[in-house]
């Protein structure tokens, strides 16, 4: 096994732009890639970065138990796979100098559940999703729009020159290019998979389960499907949020502003974010309080979002030292863009003998997007949607090469596969859970990337016989 050295290259530039390298990267020859855009939820935002990636080394697809590798494939599990490949680039903490200095970015699709929860049924998959995919970066480009500072970052086997004079002159060369415009154009209107009254249907069955004691809650998902022609950096143009992503890897494309992280590994340290309850932001300052106290007072609210807390809490404990775990932040109010949700963070202290795929996997997926129990939940959810979710649900983000990570959920999101678009949500289903509310939760939780999508494209996004 080599020995890798790492080679940084910091410098000064006020019009350095990675949209746009990126864009004129993809129109010059389209491929893997990806934008991260991780903004501090606080006011300050003093560790905003944005991370650009433009050349991996490889890429890894996992499906129904194949890897296929740069074209190779074969049949392993992917964890193991993947904790040899980051031995393999180890690198100490102290040779830290961005919070992602190379390693794996890509995303579980809420499917990689039947890896976890092997009595789950299997699903359709009309559009070919993959349980997992990651691309390996040890070339890594951070751009702080704060200070204007920009890193360059190479991981290359010990006695390999560095190339960051190279990857200068061609940032560069791509940025001077001029401003390029990424094309998006909807060809086929956005359609939700279910109207109201056969959401309506399957929110009955949800609660038969409930009070038949299967389960205490479920998401349910409800997904606008349409088609498109273009690039989805287009779309990530018109985003913005804590986890402002966009990812090309493959035949999959994904624009995303999630605003909740599934897991955070720094050091020892894990940590987990429950956002549960939710309510549209309010015309005015007035009737935005009311909303925020209706949601703040609502028991309904709260006994899911208690609930999804303790699953943070147990699902963390699974892989943490005894007696670490806890909860520093509890259902907070946190506002957005067109929602606002009560929010918590479940902290602790990773154990010895464990690895950030460890906790991710532990945490996986998000008890807010699949429900409690959560092993009941995926089952349901499975034998009511019959389709595979794809990033919906799942989670995206990086793998150091250090041991730390940081994923979101894969949530306030598009997904492009060949032509088809998906834009999901889904409502939280309790015991009194109102058909006709949930049916339109759904759609308040995609307005984000709908709006957003209608300015990208400059066309009407829904169908004509559905109105919002």
């Amino acid at each position: 096994m080599p020995n890798y050295v790492r080679h940084v290259v910091t410098y000064h530039e006020p019009k350095f732009s990675p949209t746009q390298i990126l864009a004129q990267l993809r129109h010059e020859h389209p491929g893997d890639g990806f934008l991260f855009d991780l903004t501090n939820p606080h006011p300050d935002h003093s560790d905003h970065l944005i991370y650009l990636g433009l050349h991996p080394l490889h890429r890894i697809i996992y499906q129904d138990g194949v890897i296929t590798t740069d074209g190779h494939q074969h049949t392993e599990k992917l964890q193991p796979y993947l904790e040899r490949l980051l031995a393999q680039y180890h690198f100490e903490t102290t040779n830290q100098p961005l919070p992602f200095s190379g390693g794996l970015v890509g995303y579980l699709a809420y499917d990689y559940s039947r890896e976890l929860v092997p009595q789950v049924p299997v699903t359709a998959n009309p559009l070919g999703f993959a349980e997992a995919a990651f691309l390996v970066f040890t070339e890594v480009i951070g751009f702080n729009p704060q200070t204007h500072e920009v890193t360059l970052i190479q991981n290359l086997p010990a006695g390999e020159p560095e190339t960051l004079a190279d990857l200068r002159q061609e940032l560069d060369r791509l940025q001077a290019a001029g401003p390029t415009s990424p094309k998006l154009h909807l060809t086929q209107p956005l359609q939700p998979r279910f109207d109201q009254a056969t959401y309506t249907e399957l929110i009955d069955q949800v609660v038969d389960h409930i009070y038949r004691g299967d389960i205490f809650q479920l998401i349910l998902a409800n997904p606008l499907q349409g088609q498109v022609r273009g690039d989805l950096l287009a779309l990530y143009q018109e985003l913005a949020g804590h986890y402002h992503c966009y990812l090309s890897c493959g035949d999959l494309q994904m624009a995303t502003a999630s605003p909740e992280t599934l897991l955070r590994k720094t050091g020892n340290h894990l940590a987990t974010f429950p956002l549960a309850g939710t309510r549209r932001r309010g015309r005015d300052a007035e009737t935005d309080k009311q909303m925020a106290h209706e949601l703040l007072t609502d028991p309904k609210e709260h006994a899911e979002h208690n609930m999804l807390v303790d699953l943070g809490r147990n699902d963390l404990g699974a892989v943490s030292q005894f007696n670490s775990v806890r909860v520093n932040e509890h259902m907070q109010l946190h506002k957005y863009q067109q929602v606002m949700h009560l929010a918590s963070t479940v902290e602790s202290e990773i154990a010895p003998e464990k690895s950030a795929l460890d906790a991710l996997q532990a945490v996986f997926p998000a008890g807010t997007l699949s429900g409690a129990p959560k092993s009941s939940a995926l089952k349901i959810i499975a034998q009511l949607e019959q389709q595979r979710r794809g990033l919906y649900g799942g989670t995206f983000g990086y793998l150091d090469f250090n041991g730390d990570c940081d994923f979101a959920i894969g949530i306030r999101l598009a997904q492009q596969k060949g032509p088809q678009l998906l834009v999901q949500s889904g409502a939280g289903i309790v015991a009194d859970s109102i058909g006709s509310h949930e049916y339109q939760e759904c759609f308040n939780k995609t307005r984000v990337i709908r709006k957003a999508l209608a300015r990208a494209t400059q066309q009407e996004v829904l169908s004509d016989d559905f109105t919002d």
